[in-house]
């Protein structure tokens, strides 16, 4: 599941930032935004989004609130896209039941809520449901996904 949803949110692994966002000024007016700190768009390859969620991680990660100060440093610094992923990932998306379980659905719902899962983007739900079949046929496994939760 982590990986599936990995491929979707960083394009194949090609991006660390919301490309949407790049040479804009970060996407004015589509996150929380106060004027003169830095925007807290997408980045990484879970696309970390939100000042709380930069903050989260970087006392995880790091010990200290930098990721807040320059969040720039996630798309830029390879460990730091990987780390921010996996910790979203490990206290945000596994910690849910339906992810426990086996529901993919549930994880696109813990990543991106209402935004594709209830009628939102299914096209991009569609994209995470083809990444996680191909997943699991590349490991071997012989189960029928679970796509609900979404």
């Amino acid at each position: 599941m982590f990986l599936a949803n990995v491929l979707h949110e960083s394009g194949g692994l090609q991006y660390k930032a919301e490309i949407k966002c790049q040479g804009n000024g970060g996407c004015p007016g589509e996150y929380s935004h106060v004027p003169g700190e830095p925007t807290y768009y997408g980045r990484g390859y879970m696309q970390l989004t939100w000042k709380e969620n930069y903050r989260a991680a970087s006392l995880a990660l790091l010990n200290n609130d930098e990721l807040v100060k320059n969040p720039d440093l996630v798309a830029t610094d390879e460990k730091l896209a990987w780390g921010v992923s996996f910790h979203y990932w490990f206290t945000r998306v596994h910690t849910s039941e339906g992810v426990i379980n086996g529901r993919f659905g549930d994880s696109i719902s813990k990543i991106n809520g209402a935004l594709e899962c209830g009628g939102g983007n299914t096209a991009a739900v569609a994209k995470r449901q083809e990444y996680f079949t191909k997943c699991l046929s590349a490991f071997g496994v012989n189960e029928q996904p679970d796509f609900s939760g979404c």
